[in-house]
């Protein structure tokens, strides 16, 4: 499976500077590679603090993180959001959650789009996103999640 490209930092340094511009608590969530193998990572979160998308949600990947690395998938002010992921690497392994299972169509390069739709067009394909908690939904000051979601063999 080839991806082309990896998202940068640059994003990433954005939504932190945001952050401390807002004087709000930090939030982050962070993927940690525990496989001898490269992974390539994904992530659907609601918007409902932010009204970036009228459905909600956003989709947002591919991270490519190597054996043992890690990368900090979201970065904001802090509040709760139910923050979910896909994960797999060219050896059929995948990591998906255990909580708020739904499909997402996700292109097979690198993306960032709002979700939610019922079509899927190519180069694309339906993957089953899911969370590793059940948060509740936190838009104010001192609802901050800072989390790594390791991803193993």
């Amino acid at each position: 499976m080839s991806r082309r490209g990896s998202l940068s930092l640059v994003s990433l340094a954005a939504a932190a500077a945001v952050a401390l511009a807002s004087g709000t608590s930090h939030a982050w969530i962070k993927f940690k590679n525990n496989t001898p193998n490269m992974i390539f990572t994904a992530q659907d979160r609601t918007t409902v603090c932010e009204w970036e998308c009228p459905n909600g949600f956003r989709a947002v990947g591919w991270w490519n993180i190597a054996p043992g690395g890690t990368a900090n998938v979201w970065n904001a002010t802090a509040r709760k959001v139910l923050f979910t992921y896909f994960a797999e690497d060219d050896f059929g392994h995948f990591w998906n959650g255990s909580t708020w299972k739904h499909s997402v169509c996700t292109p097979f390069t690198v993306f960032g789009f709002c979700s939610g739709g019922s079509i899927c067009n190519a180069p694309s394909r339906w993957l089953t996103y899911g969370g590793p908690t059940q948060p509740d939904f936190c838009c104010g000051l001192f609802c901050g999640l800072d989390e790594t979601i390791n991803f193993n063999l």
